[in-house]
């Protein structure tokens, strides 16, 4: 697959999410002339694969939820993250 055919599935699939609302007009080439689909880099997967550990199974999974939202996903100021046991109780 080349760049051009990911950018179009990557446009289809993001209209097939896009609730249809009035007034809401895109279209794949109009997306695709704009250039909005996220460009293939390849150190996103080196960073993912880092906070992966593989279970005996085979499967992969996260080493720490906590470490994945704090170094990748920057959620790494006070108060973003709350523990399990500063929860409400139902």
């Amino acid at each position: 697959m080349n760049g051009r055919d990911a950018d179009r599935i990557f446009h289809e699939t993001w209209l097939g999410l896009a609730q249809p609302i009035e007034g809401l007009v895109f279209s794949v080439p109009v997306l695709a002339e704009a250039q909005i689909a996220p460009a293939a880099r390849p150190e996103i997967t080196t960073q993912v694969r880092a906070q992966l550990v593989e279970l005996p199974s085979g499967l992969l999974a996260l080493q720490s939820v906590r470490q994945f939202f704090e170094a990748f996903l920057g959620y790494d100021a006070p108060g973003m993250l709350v523990g399990r046991d500063s929860l409400p109780t139902f």
